[in-house]
């Protein structure tokens, strides 16, 4: 199920991710946890935390899952949201509260949860001994409007780069999420939107 997920949600998730550090580009951060907001390149925007990494045990640790020290439950929302989805599709991944990092990446976890929530992108906040990793979902960040024909052909080669993920699943899961319509022609797998062609 879990890799059925992330080749079902990387693609428009790693899109959006994308189309946010170019956007960005070089840029500075701050944040403010309790508030649920983080600055980015002098803009602050709405965030959700999501889940952190300990470099003292390799771990990864879901955001809601502290019971020492828990966390604002409205900066939980997002992190409760993919528990949820867990539970309901019986995800172990989604639902453990602890997962070791030699069988879990942080980044196929956050795409997985920036495409269940719909969020503009993740990221990732280092502190000392690991790291926290957030969704920024604020629509003042705004959207990709390049053509998605031109997008695709660009940010799907750098996601395979990025994630092991199951190619075919995750290009067809792509272009759909864009709005294409997808066919296979002669063994390939074609997307066609507005005249456009991929």
């Amino acid at each position: 199920p879990f890799d059925a997920l992330l080749a079902d949600y990387a693609g428009i998730a790693f899109d959006r991710q994308t189309f946010a550090l170019d956007r960005l580009g070089e840029h500075d951060f701050s944040w403010d946890l309790d508030a649920g907001r983080i600055t980015l390149a002098g803009n602050t925007y709405r965030m959700q935390a999501l889940g952190t990494t300990s470099e003292v045990d390799n771990t990864w640790q879901w955001a809601w899952a502290p019971t020492d020290q828990p966390l604002p439950p409205p900066v939980l929302v997002d992190a409760r949201r993919v528990q949820s989805f867990g539970k309901s599709r019986s995800v172990p991944a989604l639902t453990e509260a602890v997962l070791p990092l030699s069988e879990h990446d942080p980044v196929a976890l956050s795409l997985i949860a920036a495409g269940l929530t719909n969020a503009h992108m993740y990221y990732r906040i280092p502190f000392e001994g690991g790291a926290l990793y957030a969704l920024v979902n604020d629509p003042a960040f705004g959207r990709p409007t390049e053509s998605p024909a031109k997008r695709l052909p660009r940010v799907f080669p750098r996601l395979l780069e990025t994630v092991k993920v199951h190619a075919r699943r995750a290009l067809i899961a792509y272009m759909r999420a864009l709005g294409m319509e997808v066919t296979e022609e002669a063994g390939r797998v074609v997307g066609k939107l507005r005249g456009e062609t991929v």
